[in-house]
C-alpha cells in the first residue's frame, strides 16, 4: 500500500510538465530509471502489462519535439511503476482551429479579433514488464 501512495504522489508531481493520465491495470513493481525502459513499436514476446499511459506535452516547437516528450514523460510514468517497457499503442491529434471576429460599438468603434490554436497531440502506451 505505501509502494502505491508513493507511485500516486510521484505520477502527479510529474504531471507538471505535461497533460495525460495513468490506469494501473496490473501490479506495479519497484521504480527504476527512466533510462532502462525500452520503447517497443511489436509486442515483445513475453509480458506483463501494468498500466495504460496516456501523454500529452503542452510544450515543444515541432511535432516531432512533442512527441519526443511525450515518449519521455511516458518512460518515467512507466518507470514509476516498475516497468522495464512501453508497447506504443496509438497517437490522437484533437486538431488546431482559427476564428475570427469583428465586433462594432454603438459610438463608433471597431474591433477585430483572431484567434489561432495549434494542434496537440496523444501518445498512448502500456506501460509492461518484459521477462
Amino acid at each position: 500500500m505505501r509502494l502505491l501512495a508513493v507511485v500516486v504522489a510521484t505520477l502527479v508531481f510529474l504531471g507538471g510538465c505535461s497533460t495525460g493520465s495513468v490506469t494501473v491495470t496490473g501490479t506495479p513493481r519497484d521504480p527504476i530509471a527512466a533510462s532502462e525502459v525500452r520503447v517497443y513499436a511489436d509486442p515483445p514476446a513475453d509480458f506483463d502489462v501494468i498500466a495504460l499511459l496516456e501523454s500529452a506535452p503542452s510544450s515543444g516547437w515541432t511535432d516531432q519535439s512533442r512527441q519526443d516528450k511525450a515518449v519521455a514523460d511516458l518512460k518515467e510514468k512507466a518507470a514509476t511503476l516498475g516497468a522495464n517497457g512501453i508497447l506504443l499503442t496509438g497517437v490522437t491529434d484533437s486538431g488546431g482551429g482559427s476564428g475570427a471576429g469583428v465586433g462594432v460599438s454603438s459610438g463608433g468603434g471597431v474591433g477585430v479579433g483572431v484567434g489561432v490554436s495549434k494542434s496537440s497531440k496523444s501518445v498512448f502506451a502500456k506501460a509492461i514488464f518484459v521477462r
